[in-house]
């Protein structure tokens, strides 16, 4: 059965075959002119075959500079120095695609950390051709998420200190009431008390794991000696 067009023409073989040339030809300059992502292949022993204006923008070398080096040059030298990038290429072999995320160097040596997506790539016949490699500068985004964490824990902390020296007034303000009455026991219980909230406070502020002795008298500010 034959389809025609109702315009009275016939596709052919041929015609297919240009469209698909020309969406493959549309895929390449696409790839080839993102910029936000680094897009590029390696042959399978991990060098590179391919470099778009996204992998010059963020790692900074030419196609003329980087294409035919191993990707190995993206890597911090003491990570690299450990046989990560055979283990990455490994994994994407094994599992089909591998994720990453961690530090990468570019030309000028500056570290930038990036995700990085690998995926073996197989012909027909079941034959490894490469690998593709998508690496994205998430710097900033890292950077933003670390501030966020910083703050929170300040803003905890802030927040502990403000509890904390209520406790301690509290205690102070119990142990002088105490000490009016001549409660001494009662006076030299709101001590313990207040004694074990600065320490609390002392050890969070630290981060330490570990209880921070305080004896008493470590709280007052010692006044200046007399001149003599």
């Amino acid at each position: 059965m034959v389809l025609v067009s109702r315009t009275g023409y016939v596709p052919t073989v041929d015609d297919a075959r240009d469209d698909r040339h020309g969406s493959d030809e549309s895929f390449r300059l696409l790839v080839e002119n993102v910029r936000d992502y680094a897009i590029f292949m390696l042959d399978p022993t991990g060098h590179v075959a391919t470099w778009n204006l996204g992998a010059e923008r963020i790692k900074g070398y030419s196609a003329d500079e980087i294409i035919g080096r191993h990707f190995s040059v993206f890597h911090p030298p003491e990570d690299a120095a450990t046989g990560i990038c055979d283990r990455e290429l490994d994994d994407a072999q094994k599992y089909g695609q591998v994720e990453l995320e961690g530090w990468r160097v570019r030309k000028d040596g500056s570290r930038f950390w990036a995700t990085v997506v690998i995926t073996a790539l197989y012909d027909g016949d079941g034959t490894l051709r490469g690998f593709g490699k998508v690496t994205r500068d998430i710097t900033e985004r890292r950077m933003a998420n670390e501030a966020s964490q910083q703050l929170a824990a300040m803003q905890m902390r802030q927040q502990h200190a403000l509890e904390v020296n209520d406790d301690i007034i509290q205690g102070l303000a119990v142990a002088d009431l105490a000490l009016n009455l001549e409660d001494y026991d009662k006076a030299r219980e709101a001590i313990a008390s207040t004694l074990m909230a600065a320490r609390r406070f002392v050890t969070d502020l630290l981060g330490t794991a570990d209880a921070v002795p305080i004896a008493p008298g470590d709280l007052r500010r010692r006044a200046p000696h007399a001149n003599s």
